[in-house]
Parts: C-alpha cells; structure tokens; sequence
C-alpha cells in the first residue's frame, strides 16, 4: 500500500499492509534505484562518486599528488578502474602519535576532499576555497573538518587538502641545502 504524507508529497510503501497490490510491490525496486542514486562527477581520471548531504555533494580521499619516501610530491596522473567511490576521508599523513616513539598515517596521503553545492555544474564557474588545515607542520588531518556547510551557504566548491607533515613532509637533507644555496 502506497502512503502519502500529509505534510509533504512524499509516499511510503508498506509492505505487507492491507490493500498493499502487486503494482506496488513492482515498484519498489524503482523507488529504491531513485533514492540511492549517488552524486557522481566525470574526471580526467574516470568517474567518481560521492555522497549527497543536506544542500551539498561531498566526495573524500581524491588524490591530488603522490610521492615516494622524502621524494618530491608530483601531480598523480593514475586512471581508476571502474567507478572510485569517494565516501571515506583519506588517511591521515605520517605523523607522531601520542610519543615521540608512536607514530599514525600513511605515507600515501596526498589527497583533498571536496564539497559542491548540490545542482552546480562545470559551466556555473564557482569560485574554489581551500582549506589546508593547521597544526604547525607537525600534526593534523582533514578528516574533522566538514566544508558542506560554506559549499551551500556561500555556493562555493570547497576542497581541503592532505599535506606531508613532520619529517615526512619537511625534511631537508644536506644534498638539498646545497643545491637550493646554487645560483
């Protein structure tokens, strides 16, 4: 049986309910398909989905960058195999922990996480903010920081970018001194 709400067009199917037809139970699977249908985007590295908020698309953990240990980062140019779901934060970067003898992360960090006013399409040409988080180059992550609610409110894409922190991100080797002192 179809149920409409008094406050709104929306209708619920009860299943197993008096008067509930078999025209009803056929449409379930299209009431369902509809309402799971996730925001998704095409990219140069293939298509990804994400999640849709109250007012905001969000996708997490996109790469952006990657690099081996203490090696430069460079634009990361990979192609996903298949659909990239992109529902869950990317990991933390390598930093200490608790001590100076724990440590948490991944050296494979370099992502952004991104929000977008539901209904924006390439052609609207929002303006971009990004956040890079604080934590004096030694700590932090992206993940408690939620951009959905400036993404709708000011109708701005709002991307927070992972970066290397510690001695993972900021070392400096002898051979790099030396060759930034070069003329």
């Amino acid at each position: 049986m179809l149920l409409k709400d008094r406050a709104s067009t929306a209708r619920v199917l009860v299943l197993g309910a008096p008067g509930t037809t078999t025209s009803d139970l056929l449409m379930l699977p299209l009431l369902c398909a509809a309402a799971a249908s996730p925001p998704a985007v095409r990219t140069s590295a293939g298509l990804v989905t994400g999640t849709a908020l109250d007012g905001a698309n969000q996708f997490l953990g996109l790469p952006f960058a990657h690099s081996e240990r203490f090696e430069e980062p460079v634009d990361w140019k990979g192609k996903h195999t298949g659909t990239l779901r992109a529902t869950d934060f990317g990991p933390a970067c390598m930093q200490i922990g608790a001590s100076a003898a724990a440590t948490y992360g991944s050296e494979d960090c370099l992502v952004v996480n991104i929000w977008q006013p539901v209904g924006a399409s390439r052609g609207d040409k929002l303006p971009v903010l990004c956040f890079i988080f604080g934590g004096s180059w030694q700590f932090g992550e992206t993940e408690p920081y939620n951009g959905s609610a400036l993404a709708t409110k000011h109708n701005v894409i709002y991307a927070a970018l992972a970066y290397r922190t510690g001695p993972i991100g900021f070392m400096a080797f002898e051979e790099d001194a030396a060759a930034q002192a070069q003329p």
